[in-house]
Formats: structure tokens, sequence, C-alpha cells
């Protein structure tokens, strides 16, 4: 059989903004032409879904959908399209397919998403693809699915009998117990050879790039034009994390002829919090000062944790605490400040649980721990802010704080703000508004939202794109806000 081939898929999930959308592209073969299978998840927190007068009690989300393959600024292949949502009592995620055929070569590939229900939401997502391949042994683009069922309607989103549904952005979460995906092989009945073999590998990506192989499975193939594969792999072990999924053609004595691979995100917190249990040390006597904790000092230390640790090791964190099981709670706690306090585990625990006391008694409101507030949250998270403005007076916005750091030296960030803000006026009931932090929500119609009770003074009278409000007596948010 011949080495490698020159078939080259790049596959994207890709993030749209304003309409909020999954976009992935992959190529295929049908004969000796080549075709572009673009995917698109629209996400229903992101559009509107309007009540349906000739179907009552149900609502409805409809967007345009263009989708452009483009060589320079010519436009190659184009497909317009309005995509419906079903009818539905509540919002849902909904799913649409375009199929442009193209010739070998390097193209950009626009899709433009458009709210019919809004349309001053719209975006454009742009990717690179590459289509390069010859007549012998190939392997088309690998779609990840959420999930699939067999179905004989005619349906940009039936393929091969099968109704397939792509998955947001190739994450697959909690709820997830089966990777699935569809691909295609072609020309294998051009080699002289009785069989060929399929190799799945699932590899695990590393912080530093290099790779570990968690899966791999071999499936023996008859020799055909066309092979289309829809296949599932159990991913119940193995863990959060960041993953390559590898499909190989190659020959009886394992000598690999093309191959193609995708990228895919897990997250499997039952599974980590296993991991992490069975690899937690047992703390030496003269170390453990968890010993000394009872069930509640237990919950009370691991619910201050949760601010400071990292994603992962939050959603364990999550689990240990839904479980209370005393042992877990005693490893995990112990350590995380032995990580942090090597060989005086005791004293990190102790300085930590003096700071999370006192912001537990300065925040504390009645519905919760003081550091579960938004404001004793981002205290444990980042520390003392350099500066805070306490604003009770404004005389049309809620009271509000300010808080102003120097530098935040988990992002590297200098100069960062949040915003805080007590609609219900209930004693601290302060929630987030905004912040400049890098990964917390920056909401740019924060002041718009402070000063809601005076809506008719916004800045330019549009409600929808307005950011700022009009100057008046006493509104100083703005300049506070600047001021830092």
């Amino acid at each position: 059989m011949r080495g490698w081939c020159t078939f080259f898929i790049l596959f994207i999930a890709a993030h749209v903004y304003g309409v909020n959308a999954s976009v992935s592209h992959a190529v295929f073969k049908a004969g000796d032409q080549a075709y572009v299978e673009t995917s698109i998840k629209i996400m229903s927190r992101l559009v509107v879904f309007s009540p349906q007068k000739e179907n009552k009690g149900f609502i409805q989300a409809s967007v345009e959908i263009l989708v452009m393959i483009k060589d320079g600024e010519d436009i190659i292949q184009y497909d317009r399209s309005r995509v419906n949502s079903p009818l539905v009592e509540v919002p849902v995620d909904f799913s649409y397919i375009c199929r442009l055929p193209c010739q070998p070569g390097d193209y950009t590939i626009e899709v433009e998403i458009t709210d019919l229900n809004n349309v001053k939401s719209s975006n454009v997502n742009t990717q690179e693809i590459t289509v390069n391949f010859d007549n012998g042994v190939n392997i088309g683009g690998i779609q990840m699915l959420a999930s699939f069922q067999a179905d004989d309607t005619k349906s940009s989103m039936v393929k091969n009998g099968f109704l397939m549904d792509p998955i947001a952005y190739n994450f697959y979460n909690k709820h997830f117990d089966r990777l699935s995906f569809y691909t295609e092989v072609y020309h294998t009945d051009t080699e002289e050879q009785p069989f060929y073999l399929l190799r799945y590998l699932v590899q695990k990506i590393k912080d530093d790039g290099s790779r570990e192989d968690r899966l791999v499975q071999y499936k023996k193939r008859q020799p055909v034009e066309v092979d289309p594969l829809l296949f599932q792999l159990d991913i119940t072990e193995i863990e959060s994390g960041d993953y390559a999924l590898n499909v190989a053609v190659i020959t009886p004595k394992k000598e690999i002829v093309v191959e193609n691979e995708v990228v895919f995100i897990r997250a499997n917190p039952e599974y980590d919090y296993i991991l992490q249990v069975n690899d937690m040390e047992e703390p030496d006597d003269d170390l453990d000062f968890t010993a000394e904790l009872d069930s509640a000092q237990l919950v009370y230390a691991l619910k201050a944790l949760i601010p400071v640790v990292n994603p992962t090791d939050g959603q364990v964190l999550d689990i240990v605490l839904s479980k209370k099981d005393v042992k877990a709670m005693r490893l995990f706690l112990f350590n995380h400040f032995d990580q942090n306090f090597e060989g005086n585990p005791k004293f990190g625990y102790e300085q930590y649980l003096q700071v999370a006391n006192a912001v537990d008694k300065k925040y504390e409101n009645g519905f919760g721990h003081g550091f579960e507030s938004d404001r004793g949250f981002y205290f444990l998270k980042y520390g003392k802010p350099d500066e805070i403005q306490e604003v009770f007076d404004d005389p049309s916005a809620p009271p509000y704080e300010i808080w102003f750091y120097n530098k935040l030296v988990s992002t590297g960030q200098n100069n960062v703000r949040f915003v805080f803000y007590n609609p219900d006026l209930i004693e601290n009931g302060h929630r987030l508004l905004h912040s400049t932090a890098r990964g917390e929500w920056n909401n740019p119609k924060w002041e718009v939202m402070l000063y809601s009770n005076a809506s008719n003074e916004i800045q330019g009278g549009n409600p929808v794109d307005a950011t700022r409000m009009q100057d008046n007596w006493g509104r100083q948010a703005r300049r506070l806000y600047n001021d830092f």
C-alpha cells in the first residue's frame, strides 16, 4: 500500500459571538467531487424565541445562515438559508448542516448568522480550510456528534440513513459517556489487500503539548470505494482535559497509510474525583491537622476553598462536598495545603481560615456563608482590593461598590476593576455586575443596568445598543470607575 497520502482536513470548532453558535467544518467526497460540510449548532441562550400566534403556548427562534467559500475576495460557493428551531415551550438548542461542493485548494469560509427576531444580533465567523487529496486511500473529515439515530427522512441533518446532531464546541461534559463521531474512508479497494484496519486512538494533550495514549481500538474492514463509519468510544474512564481523536487506516502489519485527527474537550468530574482521591497521599501523623476537625469544620473549610482551586479541582471539590465522605474531605483539604505549604500545611490552613472567617463575618447575608456571596468569593479569589468605593446615596441607582486592584497576580493584569450592585436591597446582597479581570463577567452595559430606574436617560436613547448614561446630578458611578 502507499505511504502518506496528501489529504489534509482542517477541522474547526469555533465560538461565534452575538448569535451564540458552534461552527465546525469538515471535508468529504461524493464520487470525484469534494464538498465542505459545515455543521452549525445554535445555542438557545442568545437568540430570541418569539410567541407563535397560530400555536399558542409555543415559541420559536429563526435565524438566517449565510455560508460562503471564498478564494481571496472571490466567492466560490455560497448558501443562504432560513433555519427555524422546533416549536417549543422553552428555548432549546438547534442545528443546521450545509454542504457545498469545492475543488482542491486553500479557502476562507465565512459563516454569518443573523437572528431574525433581533436583526441587530449578527456576527461573522471566518476560518481557513485546505482541501487537498489524491486518488489514493483517503480519510474524510471527522464530525464529532452529540447523538445519532436511524432516520429515513430527507433532511440536511440526515446522512446515510442517520440523523446526526453535532456537538457544540467539541465539548463532552459529564452527561456523556460515549464519544460519537462520523467519518468516511475512500478507495481502500484500489489496494491489493484482502482487508484493512482502522485504528481509533484517543490521546490526552498535556500542558506541555506532549501526548499520552488513553484509548485505542482496531476494526477490521473490507476494501470498498467508500466506507462510511459511524462509531462510538466509551469515555467513562478518561479524566477531564484536552484530547485528540486520531483515526488511521493501517495495513495488516499495522503500518499507517493515512490518518486524520480532531481535538475535543472532556469534562468528567466524577472520574476525576475517583482518580484524585485514589492518588492523594495519606498525611503523616505529625502533619495531619485535619484529624482535629469534625465533619462540620471540614465542610466549612472546603467551601472556603472553592474560590481558590482551579476549575478541574473545583469540580472534584463539588463532588467531595456532595458525597460528604469524611476520609475524602480530609484528604482533599490536607493535600491542598500540603501542596501549597509543603512541610507546614497546618500553618497555611490556619492563615487561610483566618482570612476566610473574617470574610464570612463581613459579607454574611443569611443566604450561606459570607465567602459564598459574590463579594466574599472574589475577595478570597483575588485578595483584598487596593481600594473600594462604597456608594449608598446615588439617586437613581441601588447601593453599589467599585473595587480596584493595582495588579492581579493570578492573571498578570494591571488596573483591574470590579463593580458590584445590590438591586434587591438585601443586606450584603451585592452581586457582580461587571469586571475587567480576565475570565470574569465583562459587561459593557453595566452602567445602563445599574441605572435601570432611569431608563429614559440612556445616552443615545437606544436601549438595545446603549452602554452609557447621560450625565445627571449625583450620578457618579462612571466617574468613580474612571478615576481609579
